[in-house]
């Protein structure tokens, strides 16, 4: 039988979180809809609705998966969402088609960031390298898990690519199906911790999911032959604990995610390309046709991958156009979440402005 949130503890409540709910009716969101969202509060789930109010603040200030709230006396109304101890967010989609730039949130309070791959074609270095990046700018601790192992005449060499971009995260090529596969995964995690699954449609995140709870909770589906990419299975996210004390997170399959202010983040995950920078002529070289190049040097002579600058640049490119829309935006939050408060404690009547 699937382990049950019974308690705050088991819902990974830290002390810290408890402080700052105070007195206050302390929940965390199990998923959320469009005219709400479900919680647990450690005794039961429950339904709430989020007041007009929280649709006037931007998507990125609304309750995600996993956020701890307050909630009313009569638990159907959320009060306010706890400080965030890390946020997992993107870009919305529309942002590649020239639209409103508006960060989203994907989960939030998340302590690892388990990457799911194929040991086949699906397997990409520049999606693994974003999603990297997407963890270290969040500080969530990434992990990568290579599914389908038993289809790869020798898994290493898909291992190493993955040493080859990280060599810190760890890394674990397996065969989910197979009975005890996944114990060296188990004890990456220790309990009361908050794990996310996150990788593209049908490389195996339900079937992991299912081995972790070692119960079947989610639909699986086989690869498709022409192109050895999997069957999309998971519809929503979804939050699970298991018989280890570990709240699981899965998710809908991801291709992409649109970066906005990641600058650390690039730094850490490519310090090969900018240590290389240093040598450059010029110090705002773009590593393109520029003179005296040390990163093209560098590529010109095999000692470092064309497709790993191409993606450095590309994701550069993507965090600078993203960037100040993302800034203005946060700025405009500030201004909105103060009016709401002034609102609720009755001070002045709230006109937001139009953007």
């Amino acid at each position: 039988m699937v382990a049950t949130f019974d308690s705050l503890d088991a819902l990974g409540c830290p002390d810290e979180i408890r402080v700052d709910a105070g007195n206050s009716n302390l929940a965390r969101v199990l998923s959320t809809h469009r005219s709400g969202l479900s919680a647990h509060n450690g005794h039961r789930e429950i339904q709430l609705t989020l007041g007009r109010y929280w649709y006037r603040l931007p998507a990125i200030d609304r309750p995600a998966i996993g956020d701890w709230i307050t909630v009313d006396a009569k638990e159907t109304r959320v009060d306010q969402i706890i400080p965030r101890r890390s946020l997992l967010s993107r870009v919305g989609a529309g942002a590649q088609a020239g639209q409103l730039v508006e960060e989203q949130a994907i989960a939030a309070n998340i302590d690892w960031l388990v990457i799911v791959s194929s040991c086949n074609e699906e397997f990409n270095p520049s999606r693994l390298e974003r999603y990297l990046a997407i963890a270290t700018n969040a500080g969530i601790r990434a992990a990568v898990v290579l599914s389908k192992a038993d289809l790869a005449s020798n898994s290493d060499v898909w291992v190493d690519q993955i040493v080859g971009i990280d060599n810190e995260v760890p890394v674990a090529a397996v065969d989910v199906r197979k009975h005890g596969a996944i114990e060296p995964i188990r004890r990456w995690f220790t309990a009361g911790q908050t794990v996310s699954l996150l990788g593209s449609s049908g490389v195996g995140k339900s079937t992991l999911l299912n081995s972790l709870l070692r119960e079947t909770v989610q639909d699986t589906g086989g690869i498709r032959e022409d192109d050895k990419k999997g069957r999309h299975t998971t519809t929503d996210r979804s939050m699970h604990l298991t018989d280890d004390g570990v709240i699981v997170l899965d998710s809908p399959g991801i291709r992409e995610l649109a970066i906005s202010d990641m600058s650390n983040s690039l730094s850490d995950i490519f310090d090969d390309i900018e240590a290389l920078a240093a040598h450059c002529r010029f110090s705002d070289c773009a590593h393109d046709q520029e003179p005296e190049c040390a990163v093209q040097r560098a590529v010109t002579y095999g000692t470092l991958d064309a497709r790993r600058l191409a993606n450095y640049r590309k994701l550069k490119a993507e965090q600078a156009s993203h960037s100040e829309s993302i800034a203005e935006q946060r700025r405009q939050s500030r201004k909105d979440r103060h009016a709401y408060h002034n609102l609720k404690s009755g001070k002045k009547k709230w006109t937001k402005k139009k953007r």
